[in-house]
């Protein structure tokens, strides 16, 4: 039930990670005179309590503000693995900005990786932390799936990826078409020899022949 829980002035700098606002009468976090906070993973926090001041016109405080973020790619009944995994925020106004780029590994996550919500300014509002909603796409084997996700607490986000069916298409080189022997007549039969691996977990290989 403190004033504020966290006060930083006077060219301070402070990072925070995995902690919990439990209460606070005025400001969960307080920022001024050309400090810095960067908050990861702090629970409890109330936008609304969030006071990014400053003292002069060339006063540069700043709050970033970030969440651990971990994406599990799968195909509805097994995990994927070594699946792209593309994270993009709006820090410009529109999805073109890469937060994470990476593969998943043989669990089919990604692990936790750090997102930026948003950075708050003096002229902060609980409206203007705008890098969320991100854009996280993933692709696997030419099949592909995204979700906008609000990345405004540490979260799992799940992306369902179906895989097509890989259609293989097997060409005779050698005899030519309407081949004769010496003899003058046609080859009738003709032996293939046909093999394939499987690299997907699914679908599997089927109907080799």
């Amino acid at each position: 039930n403190s004033s504020v829980a966290v006060n930083i002035t006077t060219n301070a700098t402070l990072n925070l990670t995995n902690v919990s606002i439990q209460s606070t009468i005025s400001w969960d976090i307080f920022v001024v005179e050309n400090s810095s906070v960067v908050a990861l993973n702090v629970s409890g926090l109330t936008r609304s309590k969030i006071n990014v001041s400053r003292g002069n016109s060339d006063d540069l405080s700043n709050l970033t503000l970030q969440w651990f973020l971990n994406v599990n790619a799968t195909d509805g009944s097994s995990a994927l693995s070594n699946a792209n995994i593309t994270v993009l925020s709006n820090e410009t106004g529109s999805l073109n900005t890469i937060a994470f780029n990476g593969t998943t590994g043989s669990n089919g996550l990604t692990g936790w990786v750090v997102i930026t919500e948003g950075v708050a300014k003096w002229n902060y509002n609980p409206g203007n932390l705008n890098f969320t909603p991100h854009n996280v796409t993933g692709n696997y084997s030419g099949g592909k799936n995204d979700t906008l996700s609000f990345i405004n607490e540490s979260k799992y986000v799940v992306l369902l990826i179906i895989v097509p069916d890989l259609v293989q298409t097997v060409t005779l080189n050698a005899p030519i078409a309407n081949y004769r022997n010496s003899s003058g007549r046609p080859i009738i039969n003709i032996t293939f020899n046909c093999s394939a691996s499987d690299t997907c977990n699914n679908p599997g290989i089927a109907n080799i022949s």
